[in-house]
């Protein structure tokens, strides 16, 4: 039975830098496919969340406002956010204590505000906003 010492396989041949170095470069391309499969999959989740969007009575500034709220708090789906009122309401609650916590006019802020709560009427109750919108009239003619 042949011991350890006879096993030549097992023994370097090479220099170690120079292992050490493929085995480096290895696992930096490992790392960078790993992180561009990462964003990639971001990319993706981030234009079906705009193409989703896009269906949605929006306006230009209310959809580039929701755009920028789902990209400042890096939801895992974006998503989301169209189809979960909870989910809307978490994310615009904490917009709303970042914006109150900066330095503006009460102005602002409050004109902010209420184009969160537009952007929450106009996704979640359709119906109402457009039943607001229309004259009402009274008589019965």
């Amino acid at each position: 039975m042949p011991s350890l010492k006879d096993v030549t396989w097992m023994t370097p041949k090479g220099d170690p830098t120079l292992i050490f170095g493929i085995l480096g470069g290895l696992a930096v391309l490992i790392v960078i496919i790993v992180f561009a499969n990462y964003r990639y999959r971001r990319w993706k989740k981030h234009q079906r969340f705009v193409a989703e969007l896009n269906q949605l009575a929006l306006g230009d500034k209310e959809g580039n406002t929701l755009i920028d709220l789902v990209k400042r708090y890096a939801m895992d789906e974006p998503v989301e956010v169209l189809y979960s009122l909870r989910a809307f309401d978490a994310l615009a609650e904490k917009e709303m204590c970042r914006i109150l916590g900066l330095q503006g006019s009460q102005e602002t802020k409050q004109q902010y505000i209420d184009l969160l709560y537009s952007i929450r009427q106009k996704t979640y109750f359709p119906d109402m906003t457009a039943s607001l919108q229309e004259p009402v009239q009274v008589g019965g003619e």
